[in-house]
């Protein structure tokens, strides 16, 4: 009952969580007897993932998926699920340059089909498209796509991606039942919805439990097939983060890369956990996570000289921890394969004498 009143303590003075997200926080807490204390956790804040934020880079001359530079990874996986919301936001840096396209990140599942490839039935994509002026897209590989490569489906205007201001992107993806034509994607921009998708043939005749929705494509690039696509200087853009939800999200709120909630009076009750440094001056980096056994893959960063890393429970245990080793393995692994059996972390911390936040969210 300690804990629970610390809990309730820290969530009323946190600015960030109203008042109310103090009650949830400890009713997550009381049901989690017998239960995944993750899982629980999970469906009381709607997030299932927390993918960090990067910084893109496209070079000049250059189009086509591996063209630009920054990205941690192609494609990261989430818990499988038949429904999902994205949320994240993406500027774009001065002399950025529309041209005649490209493209942004989605949620995609099984082989998740792109590139022109032939349509298979367990492959499918839901990405986004910026064209001609910024306008917005949601570009679309499904069972019955017209193109040969992807189709595309234009926002109503206003529908245009802005350079003046960060772009809030949100998508909502239900997999039909396998053969079926009960698919739905829809699209925000900036909390206003653009696009409603439905009747969709997303995946073929599959099991039940192939192509759900079970990656985040985090690939950007010019293009198109022909350099007439690609940009005629070096451009930049810089994704804040990724929030993978079963929720639609507040937009009464601002984005929130870190996905505030009940999980913030943990963060925040845990000593020294800040992003601003630690009781020696070090740069700092808090995470959250939600990690049960193999379930879900955490997302690090590599790891540099002079890090450490250390997990944390809900109550803020340490469960474990290492210092950097160059030839060890990058701190995504070493969570993976070191974590207790069926653990449930929320925090992962790092600290050291190298500033890891300038290129992260």
């Amino acid at each position: 009952m300690e804990f629970l009143r610390r809990i309730y303590k820290v969530t009323m003075v946190s600015k960030a969580v109203r008042a109310d997200r103090a009650v949830s926080a400890i009713k997550v807490i009381m049901v989690t007897t017998g239960f995944s204390l993750c899982s629980a956790l999970d469906v009381s804040a709607g997030v299932v993932a927390i993918i960090p934020g990067f910084n893109a880079t496209y070079p000049s001359g250059q189009i086509g998926g591996n063209s630009a530079t920054g990205i941690p990874s192609a494609f990261v996986k989430i818990p499988p699920a038949d429904e999902y919301y994205l949320d994240y936001e993406v500027s774009f840096d001065a002399g950025w340059e529309w041209v005649l396209g490209g493209k942004l990140p989605g949620l995609v599942g099984g082989s998740h089909t792109s590139g022109c490839a032939d349509i298979v039935p367990n492959g499918w994509s839901a990405r986004f498209m910026w064209r001609s002026g910024g306008l917005g897209q949601v570009y679309l590989y499904h069972q019955d796509r017209k193109s040969g490569c992807g189709d595309e489906f234009d926002f109503p205007g206003p529908g245009n991606y802005s350079m003046a201001k960060s772009n809030r992107i949100t998508e909502h993806v239900i997999v039909n039942a396998p053969g079926k034509n009960n698919g739905l994607v829809e699209a925000w921009l900036d909390g206003v919805k653009k696009i409603s998708l439905g009747n969709l043939r997303l995946r073929g005749s599959v099991a039940a439990n192939l192509a759900r929705v079970d990656q985040v494509s985090l690939q950007t690039f010019y293009g198109g097939s022909t350099l007439a696509w690609a940009p005629n200087q070096t451009t930049h853009s810089r994704f804040k983060g990724f929030v993978v939800r079963t929720d639609l999200p507040d937009f009464s709120k601002p984005f929130d890369a870190n996905a505030s909630g009940v999980r913030d009076p943990v963060r925040n009750g845990m000593a020294g956990a800040t992003t601003d440094g630690d009781a020696a001056g070090n740069p700092v980096r808090t995470f959250t996570l939600l990690y049960t056994g193999n379930q879900a893959k955490p997302v690090l960063p590599p790891g540099t000289a002079g890090q450490r890393l250390s997990l944390f429970d809900l109550q803020g245990k340490l469960l474990g921890g290492a210092a950097w080793n160059k030839s060890a393995l990058t701190w995504e692994e070493w969570t993976t394969r070191n974590l207790p059996e069926k653990s449930c972390v929320l925090i992962a911390r790092i600290t050291g004498a190298t500033d890891i936040r300038s290129s992260l969210p």
